[in-house]
């Protein structure tokens, strides 16, 4: 009996490769090549192909100073402070969702007021509460922890984070949205004119209440 509903669970997990035709048992539910057929997206080091820092594999996501281009502290100014104020985020974010005591240090405190203009730290609490509820009424769920991530309405990679004013825009709290992995990734730095002309009129330094 067991061995049966064991064949019959296999059966219905079961696809048909577009490619050679034969069966497979796809690792998620929207795949439909199998693992044979599929392109390796490794290179010879076994990295990601495009993100090799070893010297004669240089990947186009790579920079001169063997870094991710959007991650360099020399090529991008800044992307280490961004970096910071987003770990710091999550943590707030953490805080919030599961009803604990927000435990941050002053300094850090002092970090987060400044970088957004704000008068005091609860201002912030508030904020990143809002765009919570923002969040939960967008995706009609909760948020899920593990599931989200914190997306710069205009992306950073259009500002120039080498002149004081872009990067005052760049991270300040206006420009920062709660919103899942899949949007995120379906986004990918797209931005076009109507967006940034947008962004400017209706989002930057405006208590805009929505998902962007």
């Amino acid at each position: 009996m067991i061995r049966q509903i064991y064949e019959i669970l296999i059966y219905n997990m079961k696809a048909n490769c577009i490619r050679c035709l034969k069966d497979f048992i796809p690792r998620n539910g929207n795949c439909n090549i199998c693992t044979d057929c599929k392109k390796p997206n490794k290179c010879i080091h076994n990295t990601t192909k495009g993100r090799c820092k070893i010297d004669g594999c240089f990947g186009n996501e790579i920079c001169e100073h063997k870094e991710h281009k959007q991650k360099c502290h020399i090529c991008k100014p800044g992307v280490k402070i961004l970096d910071k104020l987003n770990n710091i985020l999550r943590k707030l974010i953490k805080n919030i969702c599961e009803n604990k005591p927000i435990k941050i240090r002053e300094n850090t405190k002092l970090f987060i007021i400044n970088i957004f203009y704000l008068n005091t730290f609860d201002d912030v609490i508030n904020i990143w509460k809002n765009k919570i509820e923002i969040y939960e009424k967008h995706y009609n769920e909760k948020l899920n922890l593990s599931y989200y991530q914190i997306d710069h309405v205009k992306p950073k990679s259009k500002f120039n984070l080498l002149n004081t004013e872009d990067f005052s825009k760049c991270c300040h709290y206006s420009n920062l949205q709660i919103v899942n992995k899949k949007d995120n990734l379906r986004k990918n730095n797209k931005w076009t004119d109507e967006d940034d002309l947008f962004w400017n009129n209706n989002i930057l330094y405006k208590n805009y209440n929505n998902i962007y």
